[in-house]
């Protein structure tokens, strides 16, 4: 499936809602935007807690019925005894209620439903690391014109290729395969990067 339609009719791509990438870039005719991926998203969301909150009422009510079943013919039972054993009038009434009344509480505790909190999309998780690092990055030093500029800062080099991880001591090293070489594609998108951004060493 390559694509995903939202309520306004619009078509999400799907490429980039699940990767944060499209190799058709801005010539891609289905919608890139976040906040449409983001609405879909939590629809779909919604609809699978739905789904799942009619299973467990419906689960709930079954067991409910069942208990009730057994609550009917215990009482059924009891009125039994109570008439083979002669007790006395006043005596019976009480235990009766009183058994029913225990057994109707203990049916009133409903196993509790499970909810899932939070929400993880890794295209926007993405986009504001690299949105915080940059700010950073230039906040405390002084603005840089373009690209060419803002690679000289001397910062840039000590996190160039590397990627740190949740709980490691050292980042984990981005470097070129000395057994794999690129593929023809990697190779044609990376000189239209260099290309766009001049970034070809002369």
């Amino acid at each position: 499936m390559q694509n995903t339609t939202t309520n306004n009719g619009g078509k999400i791509c799907e490429p980039y809602s699940k990767y944060g990438w499209c190799e058709k870039s801005d010539h891609c005719e289905q919608s890139h935007n976040i906040d449409l991926i983001l609405d879909e998203e939590l629809r779909s969301q919604r609809n699978k807690k739905s789904k799942l909150l009619v299973n467990q009422l419906l689960e709930i009510q079954q067991q409910q019925q069942q208990q009730q079943s057994a609550i009917n013919q215990e009482d059924s039972n009891i009125v039994n005894d109570l008439d083979n054993d002669n007790i006395d009038d006043d005596e019976n009434d009480h235990d009766h209620d009183q058994q029913i009344n225990n057994i109707q509480c203990e049916t009133k505790e409903e196993p509790p439903l499970h909810r899932k909190i939070g929400l993880h999309h890794a295209g926007n998780d993405a986009f504001m690391t690299g949105y915080y690092f940059l700010f950073n990055l230039i906040a405390n030093h002084k603005s840089v014109a373009n690209i060419k500029e803002f690679r000289k800062l001397n910062e840039l080099s000590r996190f160039r290729n590397k990627i740190f991880l949740s709980s490691k001591p050292r980042p984990l090293n981005v470097m070129k395969s000395a057994y794999v070489k690129c593929s023809k594609g990697h190779n044609e998108k990376l000189s239209k990067i260099k290309m766009k951004y001049n970034l070809i060493q002369k």
